[in-house]
């Protein structure tokens, strides 16, 4: 059974772990203190359970002075990839998006070309590179889509 929450302070170890098995340490690993920041503001950080274990999360910034959000993070564990997990993040988060945002920007690995796809697939557009955005020198691929 898949459930998508809010997620709450118990769940950041868990977390921590997901995101460490997900990413290089070149992107910038969210720590234990920010995902605990995130729980505790105003952006919107769903979890993915499959039998009540995570599998993915999704986190936007929503600054509440601004007319847009950021898509900061999206993760699923590798065994879970390509089944549909990240797609229903993102259109839980989604529909969860305070009207008063405008749009929405994300950047994402240039060589990402399943992310780049999906994002796509929900309207997301290309709107520049950004060159040797990751400290590993990659290029990032700067999106947006409008609300």
């Amino acid at each position: 059974m898949i459930t998508i929450s809010r997620a709450l302070a118990q769940d950041v170890p868990r977390l921590c772990e997901l995101e460490n098995q997900v990413f290089i340490s070149s992107d910038g690993i969210i720590t234990k203190r920010a995902f605990l920041y995130h729980v505790k503001k105003d952006n919107l950080l769903l979890v993915c359970k499959k039998n009540k274990k995570i599998i993915g999360y999704i986190l936007f910034f929503c600054p509440a002075n601004k007319a847009y959000s950021r898509l900061y993070s999206l993760a699923v564990l590798p065994q879970f990839q390509g089944k549909g997990y990240a797609s229903t993040l993102i259109k839980k988060a989604l529909a969860k998006i305070d009207e008063r945002y405008k749009r929405i920007f994300l950047e994402v690995r240039i060589s990402n070309k399943g992310a780049i796809k999906l994002y796509e697939s929900f309207g997301f557009v290309k709107t520049k590179v950004l060159p040797k955005y990751y400290s590993d020198g990659e290029d990032a691929l700067k999106m947006c889509r409008d609300i």
